[in-house]
């Protein structure tokens, strides 16, 4: 009887003992086609400039390579910096006046064009706002009508540049030094404002007073102080 049982008990623990199944099979990887990504010109920052200038520009879109070329007009840049498929660092040579096309070449021969993608307007002459005065009722600080007009007229002058203006604000002899610096200080800050409303930024402006230290004409009377109630603006070259 124990025999038996011993026989149990091995049959028992040989039945548990069975092999386990053999793990599934991997399944082969699936093959998944590249997408191509669409070679296009989609802007260019700034997108105008000047006559008689090379402007650094940055040529925006998607699907750029490695060794891509520019051409703006019938014009190639003079240097490429690739900075990614969607963005490409560009140098482009002084251009003729008019509209012109953007144009990328990749290495492959792949190419898009982005129409009428950057204007070059005619040269402004600097000269016109290099050095303006403008001047001023007796102990007013608010500009005139023809200061203001004056002003305005050079607005594409100041916009052709992006260099500091220094407005410096200055009076007449009568009153008192205090008097005549704050005096000065008040009509420079309105020549920067409106300076401001033309879309000059603040980063380029600078303004001081002088008060009377810094006549521009010495001597007595009206025609004098005329001459020395006013505001001067110089851009830095």
């Amino acid at each position: 009887m124990q025999s038996v049982h011993k026989l149990i008990l091995i049959v028992g623990i040989v039945a548990g003992c069975k092999k386990a199944p053999d793990p599934a099979p991997i399944p082969p990887p699936v093959e998944v086609n590249p997408v191509e990504v669409t070679l296009q010109v989609a802007a260019v920052s700034p997108p105008s400039s000047y006559t008689g200038r090379a402007t650094d520009v940055l040529v925006m879109g998607s699907g750029f390579g490695q060794g891509a070329r520019v051409q703006v007009g019938s014009a190639a840049a003079t240097t490429v910096l690739f900075r990614d498929a969607n963005e490409l660092k560009v140098t482009l040579p002084a251009l003729p006046a008019g509209t012109h096309d953007v144009r990328v070449i990749n290495a492959d021969g792949r190419e898009a064009v982005l129409r009428s993608g950057f204007v070059v307007e005619e040269s402004i002459d600097l000269a016109r706002c290099g050095y303006v005065v403008v001047y001023f009722d007796v102990d007013r600080s608010d500009l005139t009508s023809a200061a203001q007009q004056l002003l305005e007229d050079l607005r594409d002058c100041f916009a052709a540049t992006s260099a500091p203006i220094t407005i410096e604000g200055h009076a007449d002899e009568r009153g008192t030094t205090d008097y005549n610096l704050a005096l000065g200080q008040r009509r420079a800050l309105a020549v920067q404002q409106l300076l401001l409303s033309l879309g000059v930024p603040m980063g380029r402006l600078s303004v001081t007073s002088w008060g009377e230290e810094q006549p521009a004409k010495r001597g007595y009377g009206e025609r004098v102080w005329a001459e020395n109630r006013r505001v001067e603006l110089t851009l830095a070259q």
